[in-house]
């Protein structure tokens, strides 16, 4: 029993990690034994019995206060907050509390009287985390620059975009991110968040460098997209490396990445926006760093661990939209939601719209969006995402231009169909003649027509929707679902002649592909694929 008296269970949100990690270990260092819970507002219901699961451990429990709530929709945070009020009478001798936000903090969580720790000198931080898990201060002094760093010290190089407030969840795919580089132990890693643009790889990778920015003490982004940007942006950081400037930026960039790889200081580098990996090979040192990686390009799964990252689940929606504007509540917001597929780049764009536009109804909005009226729809830029939703478009389909010729070919086939469900499948089918030379091509050759549809969902939204192919064992691709706004940016770029060329192509093989008998039962599955074109 005492040695559970003397165990103290920390308990932090995943944003507050490094301090969790911080206080865990002065608490060890002190002879007690701990255990860390990391804890998902998000994932786990609004109850007081998961509060009540949570609180279960032996010992004392030591709540790491972040601004966790800001990140709930507010619902669910007010479900929260009365949760916490239910249990915190029968657990209220034996938790405490330590606070590391300066944002007003909800009222349930102000009865646990919270000590805050940012601001402090390490050694005081440190006295406040042992008084409040009931530990007598040690009469010898420790070396405070032993084991994680303090985490209101920054990294000692640094250079990195402000933190996005608004971030939601993303939780699994932090730790995802988290998990690769830790595996590497002292060996170097490589991780390429994989996408289409808008998913939000950026703002995942930037919440990433600083949640985890106690972990390095180098931390350098580097705005990869061009690679004469990406170039200089390295070679910036000889100056904070006392890397001697030779005038010559070849050669600067050599001398970093030496220092880079020689160096035994843990360090991150963030490649954003990255095109093609040979084209930024002179950038990515060998050694035992991190280098975190953001791209539309597949390619880079020869070079790093990919991970995927997908739209928002709805709940990471709900919580967003409503962090971004106090219109929505809980059903609203999945509703706007629905008619942006999740897509957080869209998502922070039109809540913004309607939080600027007080007296629009948001149902009118909502519907002005999922049924595509482009008379009364408006999309408003945010400063977490410094493009206009158009030139995030149009970066995309430069990217087609410029890297696959003919899956931006096909794109401009494809957006003169209903963009709910693209019949794919029916263009295999179609006759040659129907469709422009290039095309009936590409669709001739099985190859070049995989790689131009996964091209294609590779670098935009769309879907794919797989169906049994030819063989008992395959599968083949039957239809493409595109969103409905790149849909009507692509329209609205084409030049007359193409919109003209690939429309009448179109309309070619929807008449080729009419049975001419709607009144037989047959042949009415076939009509209800063509209609909504």
């Amino acid at each position: 029993m005492a040695a559970e008296l003397g165990h103290v269970t920390v308990v932090f949100a995943g944003q507050s990690e490094s301090w969790a990690k911080w206080i865990d270990h002065q608490i060890r260092a002190a002879g007690r034994g701990t255990t860390l819970i990391r804890w998902n507002p998000l994932r786990r219901p609004p109850t007081a019995e998961a509060f009540t699961d949570l609180l279960s451990a032996p010992g004392r429990v030591l709540l790491v206060i972040d601004d966790w709530h800001e990140r709930l929709g507010n619902e669910r945070f007010e479900a929260w907050a009365e949760a916490l009020r239910q249990v915190l009478p029968a657990y209220h001798d034996r938790m405490a509390a330590v606070s590391i936000t300066a944002r007003p903090m909800p009222e349930a969580v102000i009865a646990l009287a919270p000590v805050e720790l940012r601001g402090l000198r390490p050694e005081v931080a440190r006295s406040r985390v042992l008084e409040c898990a009931g530990i007598a201060a040690p009469g010898t002094l420790i070396d405070l620059r032993r084991g994680p760093r303090f985490p209101d010290d920054p990294p000692d190089v640094w250079q990195v975009p402000r933190r996005n407030r608004r971030f939601v969840g993303r939780t699994e795919l932090l730790e995802k991110v988290y998990g690769a580089f830790s595996a590497a132990g002292a060996d170097g890693a490589a991780v390429a968040l994989l996408g289409p643009g808008g998913i939000g790889k950026t703002q995942l990778a930037l919440e990433y460098v600083h949640r985890f920015a106690g972990e390095y003490d180098i931390v350098w982004w580097v705005n990869a997209a061009q690679r004469v940007t990406a170039r200089q942006q390295f070679a910036d950081l000889a100056s904070a490396l006392d890397v001697p400037d030779s005038g010559d930026l070849a050669t600067i960039i050599t001398a970093v990445r030496r220092e880079l790889d020689r160096t035994a200081r843990p360090w991150l580098l963030v490649l954003d926006g990255a095109g093609d990996p040979e084209r930024l090979t002179d950038l990515v040192p060998e050694g035992r760093g991190h280098i975190l990686v953001t791209t539309l390009k597949s390619e880079w799964g020869a070079h790093a661990e990919t991970i995927a990252v997908p739209a928002f689940e709805r709940r990471e929606s709900v919580a967003f939209a409503e962090r971004r504007t106090e219109r929505l509540g809980d059903a609203q917001a999945a509703r706007l939601a629905e008619a942006v597929e999740d897509m957080p780049l869209l998502l922070d764009q039109t809540a913004a719209w309607l939080d600027i536009n007080p007296t629009v109804p948001v149902d009118d909005y909502i519907r002005d969006i999922r049924d595509g009226r482009p008379d009364h729809f408006g999309v408003m830029t945010s400063g977490q995402y410094p493009q206009s939703f158009e030139v995030a478009w149009a970066k995309l389909v430069n990217t087609l231009r410029e890297g696959s010729e003919s899956a931006w070919q096909l794109l401009n086939l494809l957006v003169c169909f209903s963009p709910d469900v693209v019949p794919v499948r029916l263009l295999q089918t179609a006759r040659h003649s129907d469709l422009p030379a290039e095309l009936a091509e590409l669709i001739a050759e099985p190859s070049s027509w995989n790689t131009a549809l996964r091209r294609l969902s590779e670098i935009t939204s769309m879907r794919i929707e797989y169906e049994p192919g030819p063989r008992m064992d395959s599968q083949t691709v039957g239809t493409l679902r595109m969103h409905r706004l790149f849909h009507r940016f692509v329209r609205s770029i084409q030049s007359p002649a193409d919109a003209e060329r690939y429309s009448a192509a179109a309309r070619k093989v929807l008449v080729s592909a009419d049975p001419r008998d709607s009144s037989s039962a047959g042949n009415w599955a076939r009509y209800a694929a063509l209609i909504p074109h």
